[in-house]
């Protein structure tokens, strides 16, 4: 009897292990709107030793530049057609905005997130931070005896490295903005979202949605418990010589 219990609790350790390893199976469904705009003035200044580069005429905005960054920026908008708008209404989805920008976003490790941008949907609908978990490596402050004025770092420097950051939006969300065939993001560079511009200087590349059908997992196991009906049917036959 005891061999028996021993035999067995072998058998139930070694499904435990493998479920544990085995990879989870993917849930993701087909795109079902992915379009990015880019923004055309946006150029990337190569003199990275030069403090003062934040220049209009390259998009940038802030500090050293003629045009201040803005409170908050006119909306981004994306436009669907009747098909995508009837096929992201009617099925489980998700949907990603996303950013390519330089210049006052992110933090170095340890110091408060204050550079990000707040974004907000239709409606003013409030769907996150984007660039608020961005770390930055360089040295502090501008310039230092440190480093040389020619360092390449960022992003939060004066040089022109791009960081990117994503924004997961509901399904909820996005069918609700999806519903009326267009879908906009305004964007707050104050970093708390008050208007207080803790965002000194930005540069803000592209913008991407992506809309993805999803599998409604309430009606799906679990990837651990897929993984153990797995592992528990390729170990069966060890279990029968076992008993």
């Amino acid at each position: 009897m005891r061999s028996k219990i021993i035999r067995i609790a072998i058998v139930s350790g070694a499904l435990c292990i493998v479920g544990a390893f085995m990879p989870a199976l993917s849930l993701a469904g087909p795109i079902l709107f992915d379009q990015t705009l880019v923004n055309s003035s946006a150029v990337v200044n190569t003199h990275v030793d030069m403090l003062d580069n934040c220049l209009a005429a390259e998009g940038c905005l802030g500090f050293g530049s003629t045009s201040p960054v803005p409170d908050v920026f006119a909306p981004i908008a994306f436009f669907l057609t009747p098909a995508q708008v009837a096929a992201i209404t009617t099925t489980p989805v998700i949907g990603r905005f996303t950013i390519v920008a330089s210049r006052d976003i992110g933090h170095k490790v340890g110091d408060p997130a204050v550079d990000f941008l707040a974004i907000r949907g239709d409606g003013g609908v409030a769907l996150g931070n984007l660039f608020e978990n961005t770390i930055d490596s360089c040295p502090p402050g501008e310039r230092g005896t440190n480093y040389p004025a020619t360092v390449v770092c960022g992003p939060n420097f004066h040089t022109d490295v791009q960081a990117t950051d994503t924004l997961l939006i509901s399904q909820a969300n996005i069918q609700s903005f999806a519903s009326d065939g267009a879908i906009t993001f305004t964007i707050d560079p104050s970093g708390t979202g008050a208007g207080t511009g803790a965002v000194g200087r930005l540069k803000m590349f592209s913008f991407q949605l992506q809309i993805e059908g999803a599998t409604d997992l309430t009606t799906v196991p679990e990837p651990s418990s897929i993984a153990l009906i797995v592992s528990g049917l390729l170990l069966l036959p060890l279990a029968r010589r076992l008993f």
